[in-house]
């Protein structure tokens, strides 16, 4: 008797889909590397991407070996045509071939036929089809198991039921009885025992790996909406604050306008009423004068004499008037633009504060740390040698101090008016960048000179190498402030018999100010630029590996230049990076 629908089905979205096509697999082809796809599909991809006999998996992008047959010279994945045959059935069936109706337990995968038990053993024993696969229907939670059997290529009769663990090989009685007789062999079942429990372990390590790969996936996943809902939060301040000083500027204008119209208007009102005033003085005293000629030149003598007397006033009057003459306050009103504006506008609309966050296996230790006395200024630079003590200068100065971890001054030296940097070879000698006389002093442990190394440049930062050789940086400036684009400034490195061996950057667009240079663990040479704020790392070839940029609001990016903090310890920090 059938079940019901619901003890039995499989639902078609469990089904593994073609990774290029991302359907449903259409006569499914299985790759060396147990990568699954449609046979047309990777047939068109690897016409597409072929070099020669060989093309990569489009998922693990291994060099798979291109059959003769082409798609159709790879295995067909029988596991998922089984689980394809299965999942089409959705209610129990009755066995298709005998008459007696059983429920099938079984389907084979090349007919397509629903099988009983019964029918299921005489179909592997027949010759035509013992071959073939069945996959079984009755497990609860929907696994689909296959039975088939195997046959000796050479006793094409009988069926393989052991495995030779000298050769590897799985075999039949016969072979056993004859060319492996002197052989370690086993039972079959016993032998796929053992491997399946092998590839179980192996393949708990492997979901531990997918699990961790889908983890780091949706991590991505999440930072990526982040990153959208931070570039959203980001563009909406900046629009906001972009409107709130529009509208504080607007406020201003109205409010300097206002006062502006206030000043001229009154202004104006003044010498309005002022320059009436002035007019009417003007008026009457231009008819009063008119008058007066009038009467002096055609006036008779007895007029003339009559009238002196108010002439005279009226003269009097003209020459003294009641107007008097007041040189009026003049308004100046003048519009002085902020310099702010030009001198610092990110200062007053706001500056984008960017950072990389870096991951839970990259940390910072503590490996020693040196104390310093509270009169001490910049520590320029700090050379820890191999006894626990360390080579130290004290701001731009001509001294070099031996200081043990108190601070304490073993011993000290002047060795130049500008003294940069210092290096210390596996040999105790040390290295001294001379600044203002464009040479690299060699000092040995008595503090003697023993060599000068002389540049066409203001040598900076040093570093040695695993093999001794020299790294240092050449800008042609003393300081970045003096850099000019003119300037090829290089990173070199000496050979310990002083030879030239690389110069970084002589294509002149690599450094602006190259300031410090380090060799890291893998033996990359790494170049902190001053001005473009970047740490470029270059390969043991030459070859640059990468180019990291730092925030340009800081002209320290890369220094390898430590200051004493309030404690007046200087603190050596050990970047490890753990590998997952």
């Amino acid at each position: 008797m059938a079940t019901s629908p619901q003890d039995f089905k499989y639902p078609i979205d469990h089904l593994e889909r073609c990774g290029l096509c991302l359907k449903t697999f259409r006569e499914p082809r299985m790759l060396p590397c147990f990568d699954s796809f449609c046979k047309d599909c990777i047939a068109v991809y690897m016409d597409a991407k072929r070099t020669g006999q060989t093309f990569p998996c489009p998922l693990c992008t291994e060099s798979i070996d291109i059959p003769e047959k082409g798609a159709n010279g790879f295995d067909t994945n029988i596991h998922v045509a089984a689980t394809r045959a299965v999942s089409a059935v959705f209610q129990r069936p009755d066995c298709d071939i005998c008459e007696t109706k059983d429920p099938a337990v079984n389907r084979c995968v090349e007919c397509a036929q629903n099988m009983c038990q019964g029918c299921s053993k005489n179909h592997l024993k027949i010759k035509s089809t013992r071959s073939h696969h069945l996959a079984n229907m009755t497990d609860p939670e929907g696994r689909v198991y296959l039975t088939s059997k195997a046959f000796c290529t050479k006793h094409q009769s009988d069926e393989i039921t052991f495995f030779c663990i000298q050769c590897q090989q799985s075999i039949c009685l016969k072979c056993r009885l004859t060319v492996h007789e002197n052989h370690l062999t086993e039972d079959l079942a016993d032998s796929a025992m053992k491997t399946r429990q092998v590839l179980t372990n192996a393949l708990k390590e492997a979901e531990h790996t997918a699990t961790a790969l889908h983890n780091q996936y949706n991590d991505y996943k999440n930072y990526s909406k982040n990153i959208a809902i931070m570039k959203g939060q980001v563009l909406a301040n900046l629009v906001t604050q972009t409107q709130r000083l529009h509208k504080h500027i607007d406020e201003m204008s109205v409010r300097l306008s206002y006062f502006v119209e206030e000043e001229t208007y009154s202004e104006q009102h003044y010498i309005e009423s002022r320059t009436r005033e002035l007019e009417n003085a003007i008026t009457s005293c231009k008819a009063r004068i008119r008058a007066a000629n009038q009467i002096v030149e055609c006036g008779s003598d007895v007029e003339i004499v009559q009238a002196i007397g108010k002439l005279s006033a009226q003269m009097q009057r003209i020459i003294n008037p009641s107007v008097t003459f007041i040189k009026p306050n003049r308004l100046e009103i003048d519009y002085i633009p902020s310099v702010v504006v030009d001198e610092d506008l990110e200062g007053l609309f706001g500056m984008l504060n960017s950072r990389v966050q870096s991951p839970d296996y990259i940390r910072t230790e503590e490996v020693i740390s040196f104390r310093l006395s509270d009169s001490d200024d910049v520590v320029n630079c700090i050379c820890p040698t191999s006894k626990g003590e360390a080579w130290v200068t004290i701001g731009w100065t001509s001294e070099i101090r031996l200081i043990n971890r108190t601070g304490v001054t073993i011993k000290s030296c002047f060795i130049s008016s500008d003294i940069d940097f210092i290096a210390l070879d596996k040999n105790e000698l040390l290295y001294v960048s001379c600044r203002a006389e464009k040479c690299i002093r060699k000092i040995n442990q008595e503090m003697e000179i023993v060599e000068s190394i002389v540049f066409d440049g203001f040598p900076r930062g040093l570093a040695i190498t695993t093999t001794g050789s020299l790294l240092v940086c050449l800008p042609k400036s003393k300081t970045y402030f003096e850099y000019s684009p003119a300037h090829v400034n290089i990173v070199r490195q000496i050979n310990p018999d002083t030879s030239d061996a690389i110069n970084y950057g002589e294509s002149g667009d690599l450094f602006v100010y190259p300031i410090r240079v380090a060799m890291n663990h893998y033996g990359d040479i790494c170049v902190s630029d001053n001005l473009r704020h970047s740490v470029t790392i270059f390969e043991k070839s030459g070859k640059i590996n990468s180019i990291y940029y730092g925030q340009k609001s800081t002209d320290d990016l890369g220094r390898n230049r430590l200051k004493t903090q309030v404690d007046h310890n200087c603190v050596f920090l050990e970047i490890t990076v753990m590998k997952k």
